[in-house]
């Protein structure tokens, strides 16, 4: 009976034994599978989180649909797009335009004051208007990547700047102009290069046209000879504009190959520093006499002015992030369009037949190029 007794009390307890292990591996074993879909909600949370700043409103909102470089769609599939994905490089663009135009126009108005004073002056405010921009959309202004390149892209955009600036008070205005407005050409041949962009035909039809159109309403001197009394500048001044172009070119396919890995907020504030101290400089070493504005209008004027850079830069960064830099670039060709009508409607200047061809071709060239991307039309064809 002992035994038998011992015999019960062993069994009872290997049977307690294995109901506690059975007990404790069933909880590992619920622990474990919560554990793995806890980690797995957690990494679809961050991969959402991480989606959503790459592709937030710093940097654009959606996908680049522009074509060149890796981070774009295939030309192929462009038709497929969304229409607001298709055309928003090209609205960005068009609005650029209509700024430059506006600054352009301000800039002429008050030319009494001297270009130093006008640059410096209106990048102030332009940099006061982009400080609570990148304060509202919280934009890095020390830790972003790509220092190097955007630092570069900085130098070179304030470069060209300054040299369209110096071409137009030491060159006649038209030779400055239709050599700045070749920088189209340059593009086309630096991002075929470097960013691998193929050009179809509505591209190179545009560039023709534009190219052609500016230079019917710049009417340089070199091909019209219209001043033929007029002293000749040295031929070497004539490599400034050329030299500025080239630089434009760059800074388009350099803020093309940034994209949305930089937000576009971020290097328009950088820039306005730039501007700032560039302005400096420029009023520096051209010993210009700096006088303030005393009266309401002038002062008003440069505030909008400032406002208009601010818009520009902003509009042409997200622009490159969406767009093609030899699409862009073209689109930008409407400024000398737009600046005739001002100039025609504005200020009064008599309207030439050629003018209003050259007007009408550089249109012309935009709206291709925009119902190509409306309709997603692809020419089969590329370069």
């Amino acid at each position: 009976e002992n035994m038998n007794e011992s015999r019960n009390v062993i069994t009872a307890d290997k049977t307690s034994t294995a109901d506690k292990t059975s007990t404790a591996d069933k909880t590992s074993t619920a622990y474990k599978t919560s554990t793995a879909d806890k980690t797995s909600t957690a990494d679809k949370t961050s991969t959402r989180i991480t989606t959503r700043i790459s592709t937030g409103p710093l940097c654009g909102e959606e996908s680049s649909t522009g074509e060149g470089s890796s981070s774009t769609t295939s030309p192929t599939s462009t038709g497929t797009l969304p229409l607001v994905s298709r055309v928003k490089g090209i609205s960005f663009m068009i609005l650029v335009s209509i700024g430059g135009t506006i600054h352009g126009a301000i800039v002429k108005h008050i030319n009494y004051l001297t270009v130093g004073e006008v640059m410096y002056i209106s990048s102030v405010f332009y940099l006061c208007f982009l400080s609570m921009t990148v304060s509202f959309f919280g934009a890095p202004i020390v830790g972003f990547s790509k220092k190097i390149l955007v630092f570069t892209r900085l130098l070179i955009g304030t470069t060209a700047l300054f040299g369209k600036v110096w071409s137009v008070q030491n060159l006649p205005l038209g030779d400055a102009t239709a050599l700045f407005f070749t920088s189209p050409l340059f593009t086309a041949i630096i991002a075929r290069v470097f960013l691998k962009e193929k050009l179809n035909p509505v591209h190179i039809g545009a560039m023709m046209s534009g190219l052609a159109g500016v230079i019917l309403i710049a009417k340089p001197n070199f091909i019209f000879k219209t001043n033929a009394d007029t002293e000749t500048p040295p031929w070497y001044y004539y490599l400034v504009p050329i030299l500025s172009a080239i630089c434009l070119s760059t800074f388009y396919v350099i803020q093309r190959n940034i994209g949305k890995s930089v937000s576009a907020y971020t290097i328009a504030w950088h820039s306005g520093m730039f501007q700032i101290v560039g302005g400096v400089l420029y009023h520096v070493g051209s010993r210009e006499e700096y006088t303030l504005p005393t009266c309401f209008l002038p002062r008003t004027l440069l505030i909008i002015a400032g406002l208009c850079v601010a818009h520009n830069i902003c509009l042409k960064n997200l622009a490159l992030s969406h767009e093609k830099a030899t699409t862009a670039n073209l689109i930008h060709n409407l400024d000398t369009a737009l600046a005739f009508i001002v100039q025609v409607g504005l200020f009064g200047v008599p309207a030439e037949a050629l003018s209003l061809v050259g007007a009408g071709l550089i249109m012309l060239g935009t709206v291709c190029l925009t119902l190509s991307k409306i309709l997603g039309f692809n020419c089969g064809t590329e370069f």
